[in-house]
């Protein structure tokens, strides 16, 4: 098995690290980039979007993984 610390899409679907910066996440929520490098969190705003939350967020738990599906746009 070949292990990489690359991301990757399936059929624009995937798993990101988030944190619960802006408040819990819930599904149909758009995420968007926190102020942690490399880490999502919940859209309040007008902004980038990378995608829309496909469950709801269990916790704030480090190396918690989030499905989304990939739809970047500029929201607002």
């Amino acid at each position: 098995m070949i292990k990489t610390k690359t991301a990757a899409i399936t059929d624009n679907y995937t798993y990101i690290r988030y944190n619960l910066e802006n408040g819990p996440i819930r599904k149909n929520d758009f995420i968007t980039i926190s102020s942690i490098p490399g880490v999502g969190m919940k859209a309040l705003a007008s902004g980038e979007i990378l995608g829309v939350a496909i469950e709801d967020a269990a916790s704030a738990e480090e190396d918690e993984l989030l499905k989304i599906r990939v739809n970047m746009q500029f929201k607002l």
